[in-house]
């Protein structure tokens, strides 16, 4: 019996693809690393502690936990639906940690609806985000996709040519 040939897909999964308003939307394994002179949004919560680090008035080299959390108690909280910017690091603020509910559906329409009006307003070509709210959140996959692609469709953001989907 003759063996079938295969082909070895990195990261188990096809790539998806399909144009919105002239923009590439590609859903791609999250392990990919975004092309370059991409923004990269991040899923983060109101003290922007999940995926970065966080700016803490601790001067230790390796600071004693209980130093962190209180320093961590002193920063100022970001709002639900926001984003906040570091250069071509986005950190879309769709979690509160502090909430019964800590992720809602409407500050991840509200910050992706952001992602997408900053994107047109800093003429972006290349745009690479999660699944929002899914990543720590609740929010399903599905839910988290049709939010996205909404906002793509409703935005004015015409210079955007590749949004780049981490699944």
């Amino acid at each position: 019996m003759k063996k079938p040939k295969l082909t070895l897909i990195p990261g188990g999964k096809a790539e998806k693809s399909l144009s919105i308003n002239g923009t590439m939307v590609s859903i791609v394994d999250q392990f990919v690393s975004p092309q370059p002179g991409s923004v990269q949004v991040f899923e983060e919560d109101t003290h922007l502690v999940l995926t970065r680090e966080p700016e803490l008035s601790v001067s230790e080299e390796q600071p004693h936990p209980i130093r962190v959390m209180t320093a961590i108690m002193d920063i100022d909280p970001r709002t639900p639906g926001t984003i906040h910017v570091e250069e071509q690091n986005w950190y879309a603020v769709v979690l509160d940690l502090d909430r019964e509910e800590p992720c809602q559906e409407r500050w991840v329409r509200e910050a992706t609806e952001t992602v997408f009006r900053l994107a047109a307003q800093k003429n972006l070509a290349s745009l690479f985000m999660p699944l929002l709210g899914s990543v720590h959140g609740s929010l399903s996959a599905d839910t988290s996709l049709q939010i996205i692609l909404s906002a793509l469709k409703k935005s004015n953001c015409s210079s955007l040519q590749l949004l780049q989907i981490a699944v």
